[in-house]
């Protein structure tokens, strides 16, 4: 199992998670993830191999594991203190780009009555701003998509690169969500895991998970 732990969900009773890397095994209910921001709701546990596409999941059904596989992409996890739902989101440059963490945390206050204030999110390992480096054509789309994050770009004469977790950070915090936290690690410097970037595996991917009690 990783060590990659997060203080703020360590905390909640009855919630069991990780963030894995690649020497995790894990078995828990993932999507068929497609880059977009569709955001699946599960109040029943699905049939045994029923594949559903979307890129976020949130249910509140007890002693059923969710997850997210990621190899640079963003995975999120989310609940509140009282850990009344759960909730796995991958969100790489298109999901951050589509603001599928905004439209997750609408889904959560809409379907399971949870206010922003009361909701738990962490980001964890996934590439950092030290090695996302865009084209011209991505950077500019951001930059016009996000105009009052300057913090999260950096421009220079030699490469443009951009913060994705500062930006899904702002973002939640702009829904009004207070608890948030950020592993640091980025899986493209760090060898304990799989990067897209660093491999160019479209098959090799670490998962996260969590599930309430």
């Amino acid at each position: 199992m990783s060590n990659y732990k997060s203080e703020k969900l360590s905390r909640i009773k009855n919630i069991n998670y990780f963030f894995g890397d690649k020497k995790t095994k894990a078995d828990a209910f993932t999507l068929n993830q497609v880059h977009g921001d569709n955001v699946v709701i599960l109040d029943k546990a699905p049939e045994a191999n029923m594949q559903i596409s979307g890129d976020s999941i949130i249910t509140n059904i007890e002693n059923f594991s969710i997850g997210v596989k990621t190899a640079d992409c963003l995975p999120i996890l989310l609940t509140d203190e009282s850990s009344s739902f759960v909730g796995a989101v991958h969100a790489g440059w298109r999901g951050t780009f589509y603001k599928i963490i905004c439209k997750t945390i609408d889904k959560i206050e809409v379907n399971f009555k949870v206010k922003p204030k009361d909701i738990v999110a962490v980001i964890g390992p996934s590439i950092a701003d030290c090695c996302f480096e865009v084209n011209e054509d991505l950077y500019k789309k951001f930059v016009e998509n996000f105009p009052d994050f300057n913090s999260c770009f950096l421009d220079t004469e030699s490469q443009k690169r951009i913060d994705l977790k500062k930006i899904n950070t702002l973002l939640l915090e702009k829904k009004g969500v207070r608890e948030i936290e950020v592993l640091s690690e980025c899986t493209k410097c760090n060898l304990n895991f799989y990067s897209y970037r660093r491999d160019k595996s479209k098959f090799q991917n670490q998962i996260s998970k969590i599930n309430r009690n």
